[in-house]
Order: C-alpha cells, then sequence, then structure tokens
C-alpha cells in the first residue's frame, strides 16, 4: 500500500530532534517519484505541523523543529484539534 503524503511527512519529521532543522527542498524530495507526472507538495502538511507548533519558521523555506509528535497522527484528527480550544492542550507525543 502507497503511503500518503501525509505519512512520509509525518515519518520524516518526527524522526527528527528538537532543534533539528527541516527544509522544504528536503521535504519535496521525499515526495518526489519519477512515474508520477507532476510534483507533490508538502505544503498543505507543514503548514499544519507549523500551526500546532511541531515546526517553527526559521526563514524562507527553512523550518526548525520544535516539538516531537508521534507517527500515528491522522491529519484530519489533528486538523480538527487544532481549530478548537482542544489544540491548546494537545500532547502530540
Amino acid at each position: 500500500m502507497k503511503k500518503s503524503i501525509w505519512k512520509i511527512i509525518l515519518e520524516c519529521i518526527s524522526k527528527k530532534s528538537i532543534g533539528d532543522f527541516v527544509t522544504r527542498k528536503e521535504l519535496v524530495d521525499l515526495l518526489y517519484d519519477p512515474h508520477v507526472i507532476g510534483l507533490h507538495s508538502p505544503d498543505a502538511s507543514r503548514i499544519l505541523l507549523t500551526k500546532v507548533g511541531v515546526l517553527e519558521i526559521k526563514s524562507k523555506g527553512i523550518y526548525i523543529k520544535r516539538k516531537n509528535i508521534k507517527p500515528t497522527w491522522s491529519m484530519f484528527e489533528l486538523e480538527k484539534n487544532a481549530r478548537t480550544w482542544k489544540g491548546w492542550f494537545m500532547e502530540l507525543d
């Protein structure tokens, strides 16, 4: 079974240590598949991870990991909780 863009990005981020840098190019390279036409963008996943405080924008295309997150989080569950008061109390790891 093929992994979703979300799962690929989440696994990559969850393996990094707090304080590690992540670049947009690194995330795009994870998603590159020579058999698929077009570019698969990591932006929606990265924006959500920034919104919940896992990543912090350092500069254009460069991010710092600020919190740990389990690779089992569902994108939909995280998005739903991030938009409510529950987002303030989420334990991501």
